[in-house]
């Protein structure tokens, strides 16, 4: 997709400014959880404090992929592909900024990326100021904003909506799933291994092995709680197994 498609409609954004050092009003870099991916890790940290950015894209399709990546690296920034092509989520962690394409999807990588404070989301036109300017540019007038809903043409069992400003609010706030711990099944989708990535990012923890489930409540605990055991086809949270969600 040339730049000018992704502008067309869109109305003309301040003259872009490089990109300042990180201040007050941006967000910092946060504790990860731990997790089982600490070798990797530490050779993503380098990468992320060699270069001034470390940049995924969300949603664009493989020709924009590579040309805007070719654009990143050679204006000194390292992209991370956050999955793509089969490969590990685990890199998103490191990201400084996720940039969408919208219409906006909500992708995996969306998902990894939006409860880390660290991790400025932000649309496509923020690369087209990139290759304008000719540098890395300041976030602020591209930042992702306001509310955010799937295609009205979708089906009502698919239908999603979120508003981007709260949840960048939050983000700063502290994770959501902060003392939180899930038991990821092997039928979910995203895959468990993604979907390990998406909790940890949140501050939540993923259990795994014999003996990590707790015994099902007796019936007499049942009827006094209201507490259910998880089964097919259940309002459950489609992440843990054990608890039920009132947001699902």
């Amino acid at each position: 997709m040339a730049p000018s498609a992704a502008l067309d409609g869109a109305k003309p954004a301040a003259a872009p400014s490089a990109m300042p050092p990180a201040s007050a009003g941006t967000r910092k870099p946060a504790a990860q959880p731990p997790s089982d991916q600490s070798a990797s890790g530490a050779s993503m940290g380098k990468r992320a404090a060699k270069t001034a950015a470390v940049v995924c894209l969300s949603g664009f399709s493989d020709q924009d992929t590579a040309r805007w990546s070719e654009l990143l690296k050679a204006k000194g920034g390292a992209v991370e592909m956050g999955g793509s092509g089969g490969g590990s989520m685990a890199g998103i962690s490191e990201c400084s900024h996720l940039v969408v394409q919208r219409p906006l999807k909500r992708t995996g990588k969306l998902l990894a990326a939006i409860s880390l404070p660290s991790c400025e989301l932000v649309h496509e036109e923020w690369l087209v100021a990139v290759e304008t300017v000719g540098e890395l540019v300041d976030v602020t007038p591209y930042l992702l904003d306001g509310a955010m809903s799937s295609d009205p043409k979708a089906p009502p069992k698919i239908e999603w909506s979120f508003d981007a400003t709260v949840s960048r609010e939050r983000a700063l706030a502290g994770p959501c799933f902060a003392g939180s711990s899930f038991y990821v099944t092997k039928s979910t989708k995203p895959s468990p291994e993604d979907l390990a990535v998406i909790i940890r990012n949140a501050g939540g923890a993923v259990v795994s092995g014999r003996g990590a489930l707790p015994p099902a409540p007796s019936s007499s605990l049942a009827r006094r709680t209201g507490a259910t055991s998880p089964s097919r086809g259940s309002r459950g949270c489609p992440c843990c197994a054990t608890t039920t969600c009132s947001r699902a």
